[in-house]
């Protein structure tokens, strides 16, 4: 086995992928661990919304999520240029649509905790999103244009990755961690099925909806979605300019 790491990378997806391509970047030695399978980035739609997410309790969150909205056209390039690939960011703007009738109260409660948060976003009739977006349908009341809004293609942002990771040095190694190693009040290491340890000076957690089971302190739990993947007909172009979300669906 090669002399023990810098860093320890826990999960393969896109933030534990980027902070191995970023580590290695900076001179770490770094290994990154994951089990091999395939991420649920895989099957995400890859939505960058810090407004249409707004939920009351998180204001804490928001400078946070709006910072790295604003900071993807430059991470994109980067990701790019390291990997010799697209990552599949892609400036859309996002439509938040009142589709259904209770969609109506919600939107607007929405665009309520912004206005609290110091951002406001006006309230668009029907009308004016469908000129924005012609797919919309008649039922749709209205809503809100948020042009800051983007998205990424989660296939393509992961193999960019990947590939910018081992282009830095990163090793990627396909052995799922069983448990964090602690060791005089820190984490030392990560434990493998086997019962081997892999000792760093740091460890990256970054399983995704796994790290609740390997850290209890972090309170993660996972959640079933579900995903249609649509493809216009032959020689049709895509039906969506925009990125339209509503609280029921989302359309990327």
């Amino acid at each position: 086995m090669s002399a023990s790491p810098d860093v320890v990378v826990v999960g393969a997806g896109p933030w534990g992928l980027a902070a191995a391509w970023r580590l290695a970047a900076a001179g770490a030695r770094v290994e990154l661990r994951d089990d091999g399978g395939a991420p649920a980035a895989r099957v995400a739609a890859g939505m960058l919304g810090p407004w249409s997410e707004a939920a009351d309790g998180e204001e804490d969150l928001h400078p946070a999520m709006v910072a790295a909205a604003r900071a993807w056209p430059g991470f994109a390039a980067a990701v790019a240029g390291a990997a010799g690939a697209d990552p599949g960011y892609v400036e859309s703007g996002t439509v938040l649509a009142a589709i259904r009738p209770e969609h109506g109260p919600v939107v607007r409660r929405r665009l309520e905790t912004l206005a609290r948060w110091g951002e406001p976003v006006p309230w668009a009739p029907g009308s004016d999103l469908r000129d924005l977006e012609p797919g919309l349908g008649p039922a749709v009341a209205g809503g809100a244009h948020l042009p800051g809004e983007h998205q990424v293609e989660p296939r393509r942002l992961l193999a960019a990755l990947r590939a910018a990771a081992e282009g830095a040095g990163a090793r990627i190694v396909a052995e799922p961690v069983a448990a964090l190693v602690r060791e005089g009040g820190r984490v030392a290491g990560v434990r493998g099925a086997d019962g081997s340890e892999r000792r760093a000076g740091a460890v990256v957690l970054a399983a995704g909806w796994a790290a609740g089971r390997l850290a209890a302190t972090v309170p993660l739990r996972p959640v079933k979605g579900q995903v249609l993947r649509l493809r216009p007909l032959p020689g049709a172009p895509c039906p969506l300019r925009l990125v339209v979300r509503a609280p029921s669906v989302y359309l990327a």
